[in-house]
């Protein structure tokens, strides 16, 4: 058995022992306390002071119009085909209510729809209401019968079935030259008034006329 003084050891170490284990208590239940709210609880929300972006359009959005390869449109007269338009490319623009045609070879029909004339162009405007056609670039025109229309600007006018050209018009028939400012003339070139400053060289005979017409 353990003599006094042994037993007061024992017991004040005890003691010790005793106070070290509840200031450890005491600590480790701060500790719960402190990092379980941080950790364990809910963390409210805190609203944002940045402003809200604007929304901005996305590079992929197409632009207005779409366009095609090669393809053609054709003209509805009386349900009879009155032009039809072979292109490089084309690009409808429906808002607009026009096409641009490149690259393009117009054949233009009669009534019992024999081709009568062909036109070629770097490029023509088509009204996709009206079906008329504005002609860029340097126009080129043969009718069935052989005859040539060379002309800087054209149009086609669907209701009159007219073509109106300006610009250094040259007129090459069988027998003759004709040049002016301005013409005026079905595709087949069978009715044409050409106007502005006319010339007429006749091919077989050489002989040189100058006028107005």
């Amino acid at each position: 058995m353990f003599n006094k003084g042994e037993c007061s050891i024992i017991v004040a170490g005890m003691r010790v022992l005793r106070k070290a284990l509840f200031c450890a208590g005491v600590l480790w239940i701060w500790a719960l306390v402190l990092f379980g709210c941080s950790f364990g609880g809910k963390v409210s929300p805190v609203p944002s002071t940045l402003p809200t972006p604007s929304p901005t359009p996305s590079a992929q959005e197409p632009e207005e119009g779409m366009e095609f390869g090669a393809t053609s449109l054709s003209s509805l007269s009386k349900g009879k085909d009155q032009w039809e338009l072979k292109a490089g490319s084309i690009r409808m623009d429906q808002r607009a209510g026009k096409a641009v045609a490149r690259d393009i070879r117009v054949i233009f029909f009669d009534a019992l729809k024999a081709p009568v004339a062909e036109i070629r162009a770097r490029e023509a405007e088509v009204d996709l209401s009206t079906r008329d056609l504005v002609f860029k670039g340097k126009v080129r025109s043969r009718a069935g019968t052989g005859e040539t229309l060379e002309v800087e600007k054209m149009r086609w006018d669907g209701r009159k079935k007219k073509m109106y050209g300006s610009g250094s018009v040259i007129l090459t028939r069988e027998d003759a030259v004709v040049t002016g400012r301005e013409i005026e003339a079905d595709p087949a070139l069978r009715s044409v008034e050409i106007r502005g400053d006319v010339r007429i060289r006749m091919k077989k005979k050489d002989t040189f006329f100058r006028g107005r017409f």
